[in-house]
């Protein structure tokens, strides 16, 4: 260990051992300033409510989507078998259509 890294290391540990003065109330001015500005950041994002919602709704329909195709992947797992089953059907769209209980 070097000397600076020493004399860095008892500097953060007598800092570490200082004792912390107690935060006082903020004054009324502060406050005020605080309140207006949170309240146009407020009023700045509101601008953007349809967008948002726009947002919201492509989100939806994304989850949706992959929803879908999650039970098409699920409900073709025992496809296979039947398509490449010679003794099934001799036409593999008609054994897809068959297993999957579609009708035309």
């Amino acid at each position: 260990m070097s000397h600076i890294d020493r004399n860095l290391d008892r500097l953060l540990r007598a800092a570490a051992k200082a004792p912390r003065p107690e935060a006082g109330e903020i004054s009324f001015a502060t406050q005020t300033r605080t309140l207006a500005a949170w309240r146009a950041a407020r009023a700045a994002t509101a601008d953007f409510g349809p967008l948002c919602a726009w947002r919201t709704g492509l989100a939806t329909a994304f989850g949706m989507a992959v929803l879908a195709v999650g039970l098409s992947f699920a409900a073709s797992r025992g496809i296979d078998a039947d398509v490449n089953d010679p003794y099934v059907v001799s036409d593999p769209g008609f054994a897809v259509a068959m297993s999957t209980g579609w009708l035309p």
